[in-house]
């Protein structure tokens, strides 16, 4: 997933800073940061401004919508560990659409079973309460 470390990179050099060290792209780079580089690219590079130019312009667009899903990735599911790395991302993306839908679907069926175990353990409860209010 190339895509993913050239908008980490541009994305420091927009930001001021050097080349990431642990191949990390956005360590050390906060959401506002993030946001601060992507405008500064966008208006250096508008198509309306006199060194401007349309490509550069999507360029910055096309950047800040993978760092965004990246990002996405990286923090939203519980399951996935609290961070990791631009290497076990790629892996993961890296993935193809039936390695993927076979985690799915054990990811479900774990959740299934979840599912039956806490319908199950009501049920007694349930069925507790109802022979106490039969007695």
């Amino acid at each position: 997933c190339h895509a993913v470390e050239h908008a980490g990179e541009r994305t420091r050099e927009a930001a001021g800073l050097g080349p990431a060290d642990d191949g990390d792209h956005l360590e050390g780079l906060s959401d506002q940061q993030i946001n601060l580089a992507f405008r500064r690219r966008c208006i250096k590079s508008h198509p309306h401004r006199e060194q401007g130019h349309l490509q550069e312009f999507l360029g910055a667009h096309l950047d800040q919508e993978i760092l965004r899903q990246w990002l996405a990735l990286r923090d939203s599911s519980p399951s996935l560990p609290s961070r990791w790395s631009d290497q076990e991302l790629q892996e993961q993306l890296g993935k193809s659409e039936g390695e993927v839908r076979g985690a799915t679907e054990a990811r479900e069926e774990g959740r299934i079973s979840e599912l039956l175990l806490r319908l199950a353990g009501q049920k007694e409860v349930l069925e507790a309460e109802l022979s106490e209010l039969k007695n």
